[in-house]
């Protein structure tokens, strides 16, 4: 019996990974964020018509963390785990030996 994974996502995302050196400034109509300290700190506000919607979030950050990027909402952590390019080659490589019959 042979053995089968789910085939990986090769899309691929802008963002930064953080250590405890990393600091950066971003700033938008909307959002304005910093990271020092392993710390991210995000101040957002939304004006709709029927609504505002102001948002100031801490986020504790571990060193080697990811954050993605986009445009609109700055930098935030994404919900799925991800890893460098690399990374992902390295874990396929470890376990292409397993599919032998």
């Amino acid at each position: 019996m042979r053995k089968f994974i789910f085939k990986p996502d090769i899309s691929m995302f802008e963002g930064i990974q953080v250590y405890k050196d990393t600091e950066l400034t971003y700033k938008n109509e909307m959002v304005k964020q910093e990271i020092k300290d392993l710390t991210l700190k995000t101040k957002m506000k939304e004006k709709k018509d029927n609504y505002v919607s102001k948002t100031d979030l801490t986020i504790y950050l571990n060193e080697g963390d990811i954050l993605l990027y986009e445009e609109e909402r700055g930098y935030f952590l994404p919900c799925m785990p991800m890893s460098t390019i690399g990374e992902a080659i390295e874990d396929l490589e470890a376990i292409k030996d397993f599919d032998k019959e």
